[in-house]
């Protein structure tokens, strides 16, 4: 592991075989991207802007598997959407925080994006659950049953129910909630897994339950 403290396009213009990256910081880093990182499989940012971000998802000539975003501009995040199921066939695990206004453009992230199996939405606030399930029912990868959601506001409906009824006959769901939703729900969950819709669900809602694909890095 490596920290680096300069210009992250100064440093990782030299790294053209980087394989694994990421931003560990939470200051939002806002910087025009002109380099290529052809040979980068895993993507790992807190804060960055939409413009950088997309601009280094597409440097990266679809060779990403893991994409691992915990912050962007809550009222823009379309070029990341775009730029991620325009340049990533091979993804398999995305974290992503998405709103009502990004459905979609989400939904031809799951259309594209076959290798997918691994999906951690990260949700601010959105009035649209039932659009977000039937998207997710519709076009999602035959491979894709791991979910996680985090909510960032407290919501005592989420249409679950339909969600589980509508996944009949796909793989069994591996499930993760925050923890207060987990608890709420606790009594749905249970039923669906003694039902066989759910494998297994969890309260731990967070990037060290067994979901990554990797844990070297380069810090930034």
């Amino acid at each position: 592991m490596e920290l680096i403290t300069t210009s992250p396009t100064k440093v990782l213009s030299s790294f053209v075989n980087l394989k694994i990256l990421e931003f560990d910081d939470n200051r939002e880093l806002d910087f025009l991207w002109n380099y290529s990182l052809p040979h980068l499989q895993i993507l790992r940012v807190k804060s960055f802007s939409e413009k950088g971000l997309a601009d280094l998802i597409k440097s990266t000539c679809g060779s990403l598997i893991e994409i691992k975003i915990d912050y962007c501009d809550y009222y823009d995040c379309t070029d990341i959407i775009q730029a991620i199921y325009q340049n990533c066939p091979k993804l398999k695990y995305l974290k992503l925080r998405i709103g009502d206004w990004d459905i979609f453009e989400f939904e031809k992230i799951l259309i594209n994006c076959q290798y997918l199996d691994t999906l951690f939405i990260i949700i601010d606030n959105l009035y649209y659950w039932n659009f977000l399930f039937d998207v997710l029912t519709k076009s999602s990868p035959i491979g894709l049953f791991k979910f996680k959601f985090n909510l960032i506001f407290d919501s005592f409906y989420i249409p679950l129910k339909p969600f589980f009824d509508n996944w009949v006959g796909r793989c069994p769901i591996l499930l993760s909630f925050d923890m207060t939703t987990a608890e709420h729900m606790e009594d749905l969950l249970k039923e669906y897994e003694d039902k066989g819709i759910i494998e297994n669900y969890s309260n731990l809602c967070d990037d060290d339950d067994g979901f990554e694909l990797g844990k070297v890095k380069m810090m930034i």
